[in-house]
């Protein structure tokens, strides 16, 4: 590290690299001073010393700032130093440094990609063993989806007894794989806002909620490019280009750019292709590309700009799109009336909840009731624990939801539902959890509850606690 002193005299010094050193050492420093680092693999921790000692870090683009130095040899001293003057002269290259959060919300979509690659990985390895011993190739659109196992096993079971147990031991990490790869998606449902960019994103070809989660955790505040042009150059869409003598050719992509947000933006331009439809559908690409080439000429349109290198909806392919859509729509509606039809179902549902759970009745559970069963009538009923079952019991409510019962009336059927809910947990003014944070469950249960009916002359004599279980 090189500091410069308040008499404009320069210092050397080599920290330890271990957290709270480099905090500890910048103590000293005035406060908002701005302090250089060299983007590494490790600069997560390295930044948060400084903004913790209450300086202003700069983080630094490496390979620009090796260009601008013009350094023949390579040595900490001399990167230092470099650093250094470029920051006093005020051409320090540097790059933007998201926030905390938006850091840590990246590891979710960026793990997910190295499960994907792994996955791939995996299967390439399986189909590589297969086809080493001539095993016939899958009929199927993909070999390892869950309507073709049967037949991945029968595959399997032609190689020799070492060949297939090996391989098999790479199918259950394939499984265990894809068992984690749903808890990634499932915690980026939970954590990851969905912002009106993420919506405006998913509204583009090709790029569903992952794509659109990855982009907009990558790009970050999209303000921060003063243009298309230099967001496109930061993923890393653009080619190098060498123009010299009237003649321009153009490059292979750079490689010092965001690698995630470049994957992103490709991969959304295969899954708009025909061959993508293809895939998703279990067709050839032949097929899906006759039947749109039968719909353009039975419709005297063309529905695809073909000109580039991906096929890009015309405006009257938009149109045509959009009536294409509510026909499906109208299409669902109509399987899901007859069998209904079909079938005996209820006019109207009323559906009895205990008081215990906080549930708003404008939860996305009612909307998704709603857009399913849209001929039936749902009623929403509140009621204590003990009346819950009185009116199921009775016929006045036909689903109940309470907490788990020790025993249940005869004639009832009772089946658990992983539920999370906020309780309110009331304690008198004295009481050794009045005075109290956040509790556990283990500890709450030391004191037997009391509950009773209170009267607005004791409400005084109760301290309202909150504590989430």
């Amino acid at each position: 590290m090189e500091r410069e002193a308040a008499s404009g005299a320069v210092r050397h010094c080599r920290l330890e690299h271990a957290p709270g050193a480099i905090r500890a050492y910048l103590s000293g420093c005035e406060p908002g001073t701005a302090v250089a680092v060299e983007a590494t693999g490790n600069w997560y921790w390295i930044v948060e010393e400084i903004e913790q000692a209450g300086l202003q870090p700069l983080l630094v683009h490496p390979r620009k700032a090796k260009l601008m130095m013009g350094l023949i040899n390579k040595t900490d001293r001399l990167d230092a130093h470099g650093l250094n003057r470029l920051q006093r002269n005020g051409t320090l290259p540097v790059v933007w440094i998201p926030p905390g959060e938006l850091r840590d919300l990246r590891e979710l979509t960026r793990t997910r990609l190295v499960l994907t690659r792994q996955r791939t990985r995996l299967k390439n390895r399986i189909t590589a063993t297969l086809s080493k011993y001539g095993v016939p190739p899958s009929a199927a659109s993909d070999a390892y989806a869950k309507g073709a196992r049967a037949e991945l096993e029968q595959r399997l079971s032609a190689l020799p007894e070492q060949a297939q147990w090996a391989s098999r031991l790479l199918l259950g990490q394939l499984q265990l794989l894809a068992e984690q790869m749903q808890q990634v998606e499932k915690r980026l449902g939970e954590l990851v806002r969905t912002t009106p960019a993420m919506q405006w994103l998913q509204s583009l070809p090709g790029i569903g909620v992952i794509l659109a989660a990855t982009i907009a955790l990558e790009i970050g505040d999209i303000a921060r490019f003063p243009s298309a042009e230099h967001l496109a150059s930061y993923s890393g869409t653009t080619p190098r280009v060498h123009a010299s003598g009237g003649k321009v050719r153009y490059g292979r992509l750079r490689p010092d750019v965001n690698r995630y947000l470049k994957w992103a933006f490709v991969e959304a331009a295969a899954l708009g292709s025909f061959s993508a439809a293809a895939r998703r559908l279990g067709k050839t690409q032949s097929t899906v590309s006759t039947a749109i080439a039968h719909l353009e000429a039975d419709l005297g349109v063309s529905l695809f700009d073909r000109s580039g290198r991906y096929p890009r909806l015309t405006e009257a392919g938009r149109q045509v799109l959009g009536h294409a859509q509510e026909i499906l729509a109208a299409d669902a509606r109509l399987q899901q009336l007859s069998v209904r039809l079909s079938a005996p179902v209820e006019p109207r549902l009323t559906v009895v909840f205990s008081d215990v759970y906080q549930l708003d009745p404008e939860q996305r559970i009612l909307q998704r009731f709603a857009e399913a069963f849209p001929e039936i009538e749902l009623e929403w009923l509140d009621a204590e624990g003990e009346d819950v079952l009185e009116l199921v019991g009775s016929g006045r409510a036909g689903l109940g939801l309470l907490p788990r019962q020790e025993r249940y009336p005869d004639g009832l059927v009772a089946r658990p539902l992983a539920h999370h809910s906020e309780l309110s947990v009331y304690v008198a003014r004295g009481h050794p959890l009045a005075s109290a944070g956040r509790r556990a469950a283990a500890q709450l249960a030391r004191h037997p509850p009391v509950a009773r009916h209170l009267g607005e002359r004791d409400r005084h004599l109760v301290r309202r606690r909150r504590f989430h279980l």
